[in-house]
């Protein structure tokens, strides 16, 4: 027989971490887009359009990144949640 073992609150917290992440990312990517457009406002000629081609390419990289990483924090906060409420489901068999 195969076992297992979950502990959900350490999901819980892979969750939360994850988002966090996702979060860090889109805050830095702004202030990051804040320097490049200072900078692109004094910038001309191929290599300026050579640029806004790579920098849209980075941003729809970016927002992939962001979508992939919620949607792994709401996959793992919905794990933990199936877990946690498994573990009361048994628990609650035993009970007296």
């Amino acid at each position: 027989m195969t076992s297992f073992q979950v502990d959900y609150t350490q999901v819980a917290t892979a969750s939360t971490k994850v988002q966090t992440t996702s979060t860090t990312i889109e805050t830095e990517t702004a202030a990051m887009t804040t320097h490049l457009t200072e900078l692109k406002a004094s910038w001309r000629g191929t290599a300026s359009t050579a640029f806004d081609a790579a920098y849209a390419e980075w941003l729809t990289a970016q927002a992939s990144v962001r979508a992939a990483l919620t949607s792994i924090a709401t996959a793992l906060s919905s794990a933990a949640t199936t877990y946690e409420e498994a573990e009361s489901a048994a628990q609650g068999l035993f009970a007296r």
